[in-house]
């Protein structure tokens, strides 16, 4: 079992009750330090601890090896930056596509 690790933090979230149409709608805001309030709001203190992977992009990696008797494709810089551009706008992960010639 490996450890997560965390970061941590203090936040001071401040809400207001709008009038006019009841007490139904509301306005907030936060802060870092705790704040002076006006008379129709509320500060209440969130602490938040959250996994340090929220924060980090994952890397991924693949290898694709074609054997056998292929013809031979010539991709042009275009067409990489295409199919990396069409993985980045479907997926949401930016790619980095290299081909290689076989050895």
């Amino acid at each position: 079992m490996t450890d997560i690790e965390y970061a941590e933090g203090t936040t001071y979230l401040i809400v207001r009750a709008k009038k006019g149409y009841g007490w139904e709608l509301i306005d907030f805001r936060t802060r870092k330090t705790k704040p002076a309030v006006e008379r129709d709001e509320v500060a209440i203190k969130i602490k938040l601890k959250l996994p340090t992977a929220l924060f980090v992009k994952p890397t991924l990696g693949a290898q694709i090896t074609v054997e056998g008797d292929v013809p031979q494709i010539d991709l042009s810089p275009e067409t990489v930056e295409t199919i990396q551009d069409v993985i980045r706008s479907t997926a949401g992960l930016d790619v980095k596509l290299t081909v290689v010639d076989p050895e």
